[in-house]
């Protein structure tokens, strides 16, 4: 059964701020992480090289963390232009909530694998050690 439920605007500002400052940090690490990685990689290859190995796998696969902080954006601006229009609470569908206040997002899962791969640390002092089947 859905359903919807009236929030006061600045109460789910500060929880899509509280979430979009989680998200950002960990991207941030997890970005610094794939960097890490990717030099390491690169290096290892050339290195191989220089020395005369035959056969170096030049192809390098590792996924870029990916940056949602402007959908956080996105949505404190649309509460913010809601409150400057003299509204002081907001109804907010299932799906809306499951994103907004739970930041429960379509790329979450994704994101979170992806980001405590790079960041396991950073992932881990912000959403709690990553369980894929939590996620």
């Amino acid at each position: 059964m859905a359903f919807n439920v009236t929030v006061k605007v600045d109460d789910l500002m500060a929880k899509i701020q509280d979430n979009r400052d989680k998200h950002r940090a960990v991207f941030e690490d997890a970005l610094a992480g794939f960097k890490d990685a990717a030099v390491k990689a690169l290096n290892e290859r050339v290195e191989k090289i220089r020395t005369g190995k035959r056969g170096v796998n030049l192809y390098v696969s590792l996924a870029e963390p990916s940056d949602h902080t402007r959908d956080y954006d996105r949505v404190i601006g649309m509460l913010e232009m809601h409150k400057a229009a003299g509204n002081d609470t907001i109804t907010l569908a299932e799906s809306d909530a499951a994103r907004y206040v739970n930041d429960d997002w379509e790329w979450k899962r994704q994101w979170a694998r992806l980001s405590n791969s790079y960041a396991s640390k950073s992932y881990a002092s912000k959403y709690g050690e990553y369980n894929e089947d939590s996620e």
